[in-house]
C-alpha cells in the first residue's frame, strides 16, 4: 500500500482517470494475489495439496495479468509527466506488456508443456530483465523519492519553526 500511497500522490493531479485505472487495478491485483495465497493453506491430505498449490497457481498468474494492466497504466500517466524519470515510461510499458501477456498464456494452459506454455517460456526469457528492472527500478526511484521527501518536509519544518521563534 505505501507503494500505492506513492504512485498516486505523483499522478493523481495530471491525469485523475488514470490515476484511477492506476488505483483500481492495483487494488484487484492485489485482492488476486492475497485470494491465490488462500489456496495455499486449504489443502487437508496431499492430493488436495496438488490441487490447491494448480489453484493458486492459476489465480496468481491472473493476478500478474492484472499487474501488467497496471504497469501499463502507470506508464502511460508517465508520459510527460515532470515527477517521473522519462526511462521510465518505455520499461513500464514492456514490462506491462510481458506481465500482461506471459500470464495471460500461463492461464490458458492446459498442461505443462503446451503450447501456450511454451510461448510463455520463451517471452519470460526475453521480457525477463525489462521486467526486473521496471520493479526493482520503480522500487528503488520510489524509496528516493520517500526520502527526499521526507528530508524535505524535515527541513521546512525546521526552517518554518525558525521564523516563529524556533532556535537558530
Amino acid at each position: 500500500m505505501a507503494v500505492l500511497t506513492g504512485i498516486l500522490k505523483l499522478v493523481k493531479d495530471r491525469k485523475k482517470r488514470l490515476g484511477l485505472v492506476v488505483l483500481v487495478t492495483r487494488l484487484v491485483y492485489t485482492a488476486f494475489l492475497l485470494g491465490a495465497t488462500g489456496f495455499l493453506y486449504g489443502a487437508l491430505d496431499p492430493n488436495q495439496a496438488v490441487a490447491m498449490e494448480a489453484m493458486f497457481t492459476k489465480v496468481w498468474y491472473a493476478g500478474l495479468v492484472i499487474f501488467g494492466i497496471h504497469l501499463l497504466a502507470l506508464s502511460a500517466a508517465s508520459i510527460k509527466n515532470p515527477d517521473f524519470p522519462g526511462i521510465f515510461t518505455p520499461i513500464l510499458a514492456i514490462a506491462g506488456l510481458g506481465y500482461g501477456v506471459i500470464h495471460a498464456f500461463y492461464v490458458l494452459s492446459q498442461v505443462p508443456g503446451d503450447w501456450f506454455d511454451r510461448i510463455a517460456d520463451r517471452l519470460q526469457g526475453i521480457l525477463g530483465v525489462p521486467m526486473a528492472l521496471a520493479e526493482i527500478g520503480l522500487a528503488v526511484w520510489l524509496l528516493v523519492v520517500a526520502y527526499r521527501g521526507k528530508k524535505n518536509s524535515a527541513n521546512s519544518l525546521l526552517y518554518s519553526t525558525q521564523g516563529l521563534g524556533g532556535h537558530s
